[in-house]
């Protein structure tokens, strides 16, 4: 009986390691719209970060990237507030082939800097 106990709880600390593979890291999701045969790739600041294992991501190219409150207007302007967010690597998740890039503390810093500026642009315009 007490080889049965051992074999279980060694089966069950194996698993447990194996369990600690799955890393999780924290992303951010990309969008994209067109406008004017260019694509637009973006963040959107209230989306916050979703953390998501990195065995289930692919680095799939390195793009510019902006911060947009797309919910906020009904197409995409050059009249419209966005700010620059940098060139960073897009990530597919495997799973559901959504766009992310990994979050970092600039990235967050950024994303506020721009909820700031953008509320202080949409009193200035009168909304």
């Amino acid at each position: 009986m007490k080889k049965i106990w051992s074999l279980l709880l060694i089966s069950a600390l194996i698993l447990g390691l194996f369990g600690c593979n799955d890393i999780q890291d924290n992303y951010t999701e990309v969008y994209f719209i067109e406008k004017d045969g260019l694509i637009f790739r973006y963040v959107m600041p209230g989306d916050g970060e979703a953390a998501i294992s990195r065995n289930r991501m692919n680095i799939v190219e390195t793009e510019f990237i902006y911060i947009y409150n797309a919910n906020d207007f009904e197409s995409f302007s050059y009249e419209n507030f966005f700010s620059p967010l940098g060139e960073f690597q897009i990530h597919e998740d495997t799973r559901t082939g959504k766009m992310y890039i990994l979050n970092n503390d600039d990235i967050d810093q950024l994303i506020y800097q721009h909820s700031l500026d953008y509320d202080a642009w949409k009193a200035s315009q009168g909304s």
